[in-house]
């Protein structure tokens, strides 16, 4: 790789995390303000008016909310963290 397509891949990486960062940051400030997202942060599928105003602040489509619940549930369950506690050796 010459020295011209090495500036532009670090031009590249750098611009796409200054574009994660500030999506980030109004995201946050949106979500702070209890402003919802148009589109799923995660998929990016457009999230329907009627959840936007039923829950303020939301940033998640409904089935990336389940997923995202149903992630949680699992580690939550007393077998998993039971088995983790195990292997992480501790009592």
């Amino acid at each position: 790789m010459d020295p011209a397509d090495m500036a532009d891949r670090h031009i590249e990486e750098y611009l796409a995390q200054a574009i994660a960062a500030a999506r980030g940051i109004y995201q946050t400030q949106s979500v702070a303000k209890g402003v919802s997202m148009h589109r799923c942060v995660e998929c990016g599928e457009p999230i329907p008016e009627a959840r936007r105003v039923a829950l303020p602040g939301c940033t998640l489509c409904i089935s990336c909310t389940e997923h995202l619940e149903r992630r949680r549930a699992v580690h939550r369950h007393p077998m998993t963290l039971a088995l983790g506690m195990a292997m992480a050796g501790i009592d």
